[in-house]
């Protein structure tokens, strides 16, 4: 699994959001086959219990699936409200809430060619452009 997250803060109010995404080959196998990787976009409010720091993406020392992951999201969420999780697999979705945050989904495109080429997870779900990335996520919409 890769994982990539960031804390916003809004300027004048100090509200915060943390946005991410979590790409997963099924089966944790990596494949060749773009279709078997899984992504998956969130957004949530971080708390005092429930924040970057302390998302549970293992457990005893294993990682943990992406639907065991989104019951985690949704049990931080039922425990304290005001986390309003956003779990969204659709890039579409995914921009359309990023636009109801004030936040520009460009932001991300610029973030992932800074970071391009920089750790394993960069290797592990390497796309020559975003345009490419966009075209697997809507290839496998189509199916």
């Amino acid at each position: 699994m890769a994982f990539v997250g960031l804390e916003w803060q809004h300027a004048q109010t100090g509200e915060r959001v943390v946005t991410g995404k979590l790409s997963a080959w099924r089966g944790h196998v990596v494949s060749s086959d773009s279709n078997r990787l899984s992504e998956v976009w969130f957004s949530f409010r971080p708390t005092a219990t429930f924040n970057l720091d302390s998302l549970p993406l293992t457990e005893d020392g294993r990682l943990v699936s992406l639907h065991g992951l989104h019951e985690r999201f949704s049990e931080a969420e039922r425990a304290e409200p005001q986390v309003r999780v956003v779990w969204e697999t659709s890039h579409r979705l995914w921009t359309e809430h990023l636009a109801k945050l004030d936040l520009d989904s460009e932001l991300f495109a610029y973030q992932r060619r800074m970071n391009a080429g920089e750790g394993e997870a960069a290797d592990a779900f390497a796309f020559k452009s975003d345009e490419s990335l966009r075209g697997l996520a809507a290839d496998r919409r189509h199916r």
